[in-house]
């Protein structure tokens, strides 16, 4: 549903105390100290040929609201005074350099030039924070090139709980592509994300879902604490990106980055027969950016392309193909690898039918007393993802494990497939000296299908995220600047299981489930899969997430702030408008259909009240007689069979 937020921000200020945007500020004074009101001061970005002009005030004080990052030089005139000129000056991401002037007697005609500015205390700003620059975002090494890992450079910042390790596997909803991060103990969902000064987070989980290239960050400041009145509505980190511009040079770039487990050393505690763990991953693209028209009119354009395959060596138990017949004799053995320290399995681990004292002979329950639907579960073939049909993992290594004396019987691989292309463009244009325009946007379209070793519980997702940013400044007067700026940002997140939108109908396995707040109907194709069936000690049949979840997150941003300088003080106010829709199509979120432990074997339970079926699978399974922890069950009243060796 929409949600609308509308917030006004005013901040007064004297000079030397708190502003709030990137700027060029100081006073100018004669050789005895006196101000010099109505001095010239022009402030010129070397990359784009952009000057500002502006003239000191009453008291001598000047100020350059809303500057683009990079380097600058400033100069000085006045009359019966020689013209001074700062060189060298970088200006970060909402710094506040202050450039004073000491103006000597003499001629406007000389020029007295400083070669370079060092580094000054900063008195302008209270905020807690650190500007990573464009040197270190390209050439301090990143696992997975996501900016975000520099960011836990700054004292107090850490990870958010949702990029799960710095390894290029973590994150919703495409792991390796989310930012999220937490400073001074705010929670990670408090963070703002701004990109080129518009949202760039998605308010559901308040995560950035798309990761800017490198190539295409020209800086990005991380603030922890001692905000500015504009970043009040998060009380956690807040980050803000900005995406490098055009400049009056051709500038052009290839590159790919390549990660493969063919140049990584065998880890140390595998095993000898064991691989390595799969990895191919192949991070390439170019970026370009030059003028349209010089001193004018800029463009850039970036594409990043990610190629992931990633496999992890994974194992597991499996039902036996005889325990899948119903023949549980192996559980009559003394020693067996399922309960190897039962002194006296042949009675413990017998199998009765409820309320019946004599155990079926040598463990085989009768074909006839297995439910229908458990042994299409084990068998379907219909959209089963095993050659052999069913939804329960085979067993592949039976044979080894029995000699072993292992009920480790399955051994393979849980596999996560990337592939993602970001497409990134920028336009920048200056209409005379008070009129600047500028456009970017930036869409990214990725998706990860991860296989885990229960090859059922696989989930394919597919995200495509927007981000769009126009902004406008108007230099009203000398004293006087507007800036307006639009935000646009879009997630579209579908989750699908094996089982989703493929035509499949639990129905034909004999499992009705029915949405009971919606007139009890069937489910949807998107809703279509199967109950969560957990079995301890095996492989089952268990979702990371819902399949036939459907995310669409859209943000509207309108944000306006006017400058104004008198005398000593800057003030700055504006409105922030806000305009949030969710669309979403979650998928079936129920309790357990059937969860199976060593002490209890509660089956398909009734769903309560506040379940989403309606109606009650047609399965319950018993608990087995005599009460120990029972290896299988069965049910002549419901004809059910459910089994559970436990681990070994």
């Amino acid at each position: 549903m929409p949600t609308r937020g509308f917030v006004w921000f005013l901040f007064l200020s004297s000079l030397c105390a708190q502003t709030v945007s990137t700027e060029i500020l100081g006073l100018v004074t004669d050789p005895t100290g006196a101000v010099i009101p109505g001095a010239a001061v022009t402030a010129k970005r070397i990359a784009t040929g952009d000057v500002r002009s502006t003239a000191t005030n009453e008291t001598g004080n000047y100020v350059f609201p809303l500057l683009e990052i990079g380097g600058y030089e400033v100069t000085c005139s006045a009359a019966g005074f020689k013209t001074e000129v700062v060189r060298g000056i970088i200006l970060q991401l909402q710094d506040k350099a202050r450039i004073d002037f000491h103006m000597q007697v003499g001629q406007q005609v000389e020029t007295m030039e400083v070669a370079g500015v060092a580094s000054l205390l900063r008195t302008e700003d209270a905020t807690l924070g650190s500007v990573i620059e464009s040197k270190r975002v390209v050439e301090l090494p990143l696992n997975g090139r996501n900016f975000e890992q520099l960011a836990t450079l700054m004292p107090g910042v850490t990870y958010g709980t949702s990029r799960n390790g710095v390894g290029g596997t973590g994150g919703t909803p495409i792991p390796g592509q989310t930012v999220q991060i937490a400073a001074n103990g705010q929670r990670d969902i408090q963070q703002q994300i701004t990109l080129d000064g518009v949202v760039a987070t998605e308010p559901r989980i308040n995560t950035m879902s798309f990761t800017p290239s490198i190539e295409a960050i020209d800086e990005f400041k991380v603030q922890s604490a001692v905000y500015s009145a504009e970043y009040g509505m998060n009380s956690g980190a807040q980050v803000n990106v900005a995406i490098k511009s055009g400049t009056n040079s051709f500038h052009g770039t290839l590159f790919e980055f390549v990660r493969n487990d063919t140049f990584d050393a065998r880890g140390f505690f595998l095993p000898p027969n064991q691989p390595k763990n799969k990895l191919r991953r192949n991070q390439y693209g170019a970026v370009a950016s030059g003028p349209i028209k010089k001193d004018k009119t800029f463009w850039l354009f970036n594409w990043d392309a990610r190629r992931e395959r990633r496999g992890t060596v994974s194992s597991g138990a499996a039902p036996t193909l005889d325990m899948r017949n119903g023949d549980f004799s192996e559980l009559l053995v003394p020693g067996n690898r399922w309960y190897p320290r039962d002194a006296n399995p042949a009675v413990a681990r017998a199998i009765r039918l409820p309320g019946s004292s004599t155990p079926f002979p040598n463990n085989i329950i009768p074909p006839s007393l297995i439910n229908p639907v458990s042994r299409n579960l084990l068998t379907w073939k219909d959209h089963s993802p095993f050659p052999g049909g069913g939804f329960m993992n085979y067993p592949n290594v039976d044979a080894q494990a029995r000699a072993a004396g292992s009920s480790v019987n399955v051994i393979g691989t849980d596999d996560l497939n990337i592939d993602s292309d970001q497409y990134l463009t920028r336009l920048d244009h200056r209409f005379g000296a008070n009129d600047r325009v500028f456009g970017r946007y930036v869409v990214v379209s990725a998706v990860s299908n991860s296989i885990p070793l229960g090859r059922v519980n696989q989930v394919t997702t597919q995200n495509r995220s927007q981000n769009l940013a126009i902004g406008y400044s108007k230099i009203l007067s000398a004293t006087i600047l507007n800036d307006f700026r639009y935000g646009y940002n879009k997630t579209h997140t579908d989750f699908n299981a094996p089982l989703t939108n493929v035509g499949f109908d639990m129905r034909s396995l004999g499992l009705d489930f029915r949405v009971a707040g919606d007139n009890n109907r069937t489910l949807r194709p998107n809703e279509e899969g199967l109950p969560i069936i957990s079995v301890q000690g095996f492989l089952g049949i268990n979702y990371v997430r819902e399949g036939g979840q459907l995310d669409n997150v859209y943000v509207h941003e309108f944000a306006d702030s006017v400058s104004i300088n008198r005398g000593k003080h800057n003030f700055k106010f504006g409105g922030l408008f806000i305009d949030t829709t969710l669309r979403a199509a979650p998928g079936p979120t129920c309790p357990e259909a059937s969860s199976l432990s060593p002490a209890t074997s509660p089956g398909f339970p009734t769903p309560s009240p506040n379940s989403c079926w309606a109606s009650p699978p047609p399965l319950r399974a018993q608990k087995a007689s005599p009460p120990s922890p029972p290896a299988s069950t069965s049910s002549a009243s419901t004809g059910s069979m459910t089994s559970r060796p436990p681990p070994a």
